[in-house]
């Protein structure tokens, strides 16, 4: 995690996801997805940046 700057009262603040990579594993029926989160304020600068990664389960192929 990355800190660039305080957030203050009375700031508006937005936070923009992007997905950086995949990788599947059929051993856990589904995949670890990377992404990155970037803090922005209402100036559109950046104040916190971070990657995550997450273990996310594949969809059924033939919900009922």
């Amino acid at each position: 995690m990355k800190l660039f700057g305080p957030v203050m009262p009375d700031d508006t603040i937005r936070v923009e996801i992007e997905v950086l990579d995949k990788r599947k594993l059929t051993s856990r029926k589904g995949g670890i997805v990377r992404y990155q989160h970037r803090v922005r304020n209402q100036k559109g600068e950046t104040i916190i940046k971070y990657v995550v990664s997450r273990l996310i389960r594949l969809a059924e192929e033939n919900p009922k």
